[in-house]
Parts: structure tokens; sequence; C-alpha cells
């Protein structure tokens, strides 16, 4: 039963929610809840999935990037140098956007990598200044 009420719960809410969000070619998940949601909607979509891990994490060559959370501590984020083709059209996913930081620094990423952010899938963005700006600027939307 779990499989079945899984899929209905992912099928019938993406399908609707973030149906505006399928001009990518890839998910690119936020550790470690943007991996929920970012799989989701890659499976739904039927695109690539990518994570964004958190620092030390690869095993491979990787590029990363430093930025600082709501709390105030340093943290890095990293993906695979070779995550994707530059040219590619990522959709950023992730579970809540308080103060688009680790947003931010994803979209860094995406940027080294040539890709080009299309789109921030989220469960919930906070209103304040710097998320307006990524509303404004990449599509960015939750339910």
């Amino acid at each position: 039963m779990l499989p079945t009420l899984s899929v209905f719960l992912i099928k019938l809410p993406l399908s609707t929610l973030f149906s505006s969000l399928t001009l990518s070619t890839v998910v690119f998940g936020i550790h470690p809840l943007g991996f929920i949601l970012g799989t989701a909607l890659a499976w739904h979509f039927k695109l690539g999935f990518i994570p964004a891990r958190k620092g030390g994490k690869l095993p491979v060559e990787t590029l990363s990037t430093t930025f600082v959370d709501y709390s105030g501590q340093s943290k890095t984020l990293e993906m695979r140098a070779d995550a994707f083709s530059p040219g590619a059209r990522v959709l950023i996913a992730d579970d809540w956007i308080e103060t688009g930081a680790q947003v931010k620094a994803v979209i860094e990423l995406v940027e080294q990598q040539g890709g080009k952010v299309v789109g921030i899938a989220a469960i919930n963005i906070d209103d304040n200044p710097v998320t307006a700006l990524l509303k404004a600027k990449y599509n960015a939307f939750a339910p």
C-alpha cells in the first residue's frame, strides 16, 4: 500500500503545483530535505537528479561554495565537477527557503558549471527582500 499511496501523493500534487517548472533538463536538490522534493520532481518530469551535498562528502572532484546560513554559521555545499554539461537548464529543489543563502550558494555552483537556473521549487518560501528577488529573477515557486 505504501508505494501506491506515495505515488498518488507525489504525482497528483506535483503535476498541478509545479507544472510551470517543466523547462529544465535536470533537477538539483539541496542537502538534505531538498533530496526528497528534488527526486520526486525529477521522477515526475523524467529528468536527471543532482544532489548538492554538504562539503567533504563526495569522493570525487567537486565544485564547492561556502556561505553563511540563517543561523550565522559558515557552511559549504558541493557538487560533482562533471554533474552536468554546460548549458544545462537547472531546476533547484529545497524544502524551505528562509533567507535564500543556501539557494544562492547553489545558484553559484550551477553557474560555475555553466548551467542556467530556470526555476526554484520549494515547499515554502518565506517572504523577505532576498526571497522576493529570487522569485522574480529565477521563477522561484512554492505552493
